[in-house]
């Protein structure tokens, strides 16, 4: 997953890729054009490498996130120097300025859309495509001043537009939260909360039919994460969600006019749902975590009622933990495990991560005792991959299942976290209480995060001993 969110797509294909558990890494030789190509077409690859990441030229080594931003960058200015060897107009002006943008040529991208923006006659509908997309070219760091005041007039051009359009409604709440994201992810919260806030009081205005619930679900979850560190975050996050939620539910007179074209579409409320429960852990206590088998750890002495095989681990021992919450069959999991491995080294004293784990009772199509297929997947995670993370594993015991089979019983760890896709990353401070929660490693942010409670636990630790003298 990149860190990178440059347009309306990332968002949707980023929340894709972590609640699939799927992660394709694109060799920037092998899958770049190799042929004459239009600048979206080039743009279209740009748009995978800074969304889904990338491996190197060999094919055989993922490129770090804070590398992939520099090397897609390099190639993209090979793109635009052969795309000027000819003539750019119409459609191809808005992808050739995108494509100018992320190789890091901000004059030439404003001429081009600045070029299409004097096209005689040009259609509201295409003029506000191509604000949008100036405005995503340019809101790819939220720590560059410059090209953040350059997205942020784009997005008064845009909002300066003739009103009354979907598209220009749905474009004004896409670019905000582009903006918005940037700024999250460069971990300036008080920056990324007004176009939060705003972008999510415009999506009453839109027709239920074109909400993007994907999009506004994992800008939530983000403005969750930001928003909780406040004096009244706990409120401000609940009353948000009540209000999205409520614009999620389709609205009786549509389900009565057609309820076997309204029915099936009825999933959005619980979708959004999913992003509430998430979000209300935010604050609170962090749930136990249980498991009946450990590795790189001692397994806790605490047990649990239901079985002295279930170790109970708490989290309140003063201990800040990143845990990440995933499972063998989630192939973004397996490829993350690496990237933490390699975090191990950078975290401060008194901080540790961890592998929270939960599988069934099958090995590929074979049901085995649960200490048959713990042990392989003890085999797979440490004598074959080598990883140093302590790792909690849970093998549920058969219970009945709805269809009237058995299954295996579901992680309590992880039911009271009710998570929308995985891997999910969640930061538990020193108290035991949840700080960040969210789908997907974005480095930088659980660094942050860490160094912040960290700092935070030194200061208490410092008015203790000083009110104590």
């Amino acid at each position: 997953m990149s860190s990178n969110p440059r347009r309306a797509g990332w968002t949707r294909l980023v929340l894709w890729v972590g609640m699939t558990g799927t992660v394709i890494a694109t060799s920037l030789s092998a899958q770049g054009p190799t042929v004459s190509s239009t600048p979206a077409e080039f743009w279209s690859g740009v748009d995978v490498y800074s969304a889904i990441g990338a491996v190197d030229d060999s094919g055989k080594v993922r490129l770090p996130q804070s590398q992939i931003d520099s090397v897609v960058a390099v190639r993209a200015r090979g793109w635009v120097k052969s795309l000027q060897a000819r003539p750019v107009a119409g459609l191809q002006l808005d992808p050739m300025g995108q494509l100018a943008a992320t190789a890091g040529q901000d004059a030439v991208a404003k001429q081009q859309f600045a070029d299409r923006l004097a096209t005689p006659k040009l259609p509201t509908a295409d003029r506000v495509y191509t604000l949008q997309s100036a405005v995503q070219a340019f809101s790819s760091n939220g720590d560059d001043v410059s090209r953040m005041k350059t997205a942020c007039d784009y997005l008064s051009a845009l909002d300066a537009l003739p009103k009354g359009s979907t598209e220009l409604l749905l474009a004004q709440i896409e670019a905000r939260l582009a903006i918005a994201t940037a700024y999250f992810l460069a971990g300036k919260g008080d920056a990324a909360l007004p176009f939060y806030r705003d972008a999510f009081k415009r999506v009453s205005g839109v027709e239920f039919t074109f909400r993007n619930w994907n999009l506004y679900t994992g800008a939530f979850i983000d403005f969750a994460n930001v928003v909780s560190s406040l004096p009244n975050g706990r409120a401000e996050i609940d009353s948000t969600g009540a209000r999205l939620l409520a614009l999620s539910k389709i609205p009786p007179e549509l389900v009565a006019q057609n309820p076997d074209f309204w029915g099936p579409l009825g999933q959005q409320a619980p979708f959004f749902q999913g992003a509430i429960t998430q979000t209300s852990m935010l604050g609170r206590r962090a749930p136990d975590i249980q498991a009946q088998y450990w590795y790189n750890a001692v397994a806790p002495s605490e047990t649990s009622p239901k079985s002295s095989k279930i170790r109970v681990k708490r989290m309140d021992d003063g201990k800040i933990r990143v845990l990440m919450i995933g499972h063998y069959g989630c192939p973004g999991c397996l490829a993350t495990l690496s990237h933490v491995d390699k975090m191990l080294p950078t975290l401060p004293p008194n901080v540790e991560a961890w592998f929270v784990a939960f599988e069934n009772d099958m090995w590929g199509i074979t049901q085995l005792p649960a200490d048959d297929v713990a042990e392989h997947y003890r085999a797979f995670y440490l004598d074959e991959k080598k990883h140093r993370m302590p790792i909690a594993l849970w093998i549920g015991g058969r219970v009945p299942s709805p269809e009237g089979g058995t299954t295996t019983e579901s992680s309590p760890t992880v039911d009271q976290y009710d998570l929308m896709g995985f891997p999910t990353f969640v930061v538990v401070d020193g108290h035991g209480r949840v700080r960040s929660i969210r789908v997907g490693l974005h480095e930088p942010t659980v660094m942050r995060t860490v160094k912040y409670l960290v700092k935070e636990a030194s200061n208490a630790t410092t008015r203790t001993a000083t009110a104590s003298q």
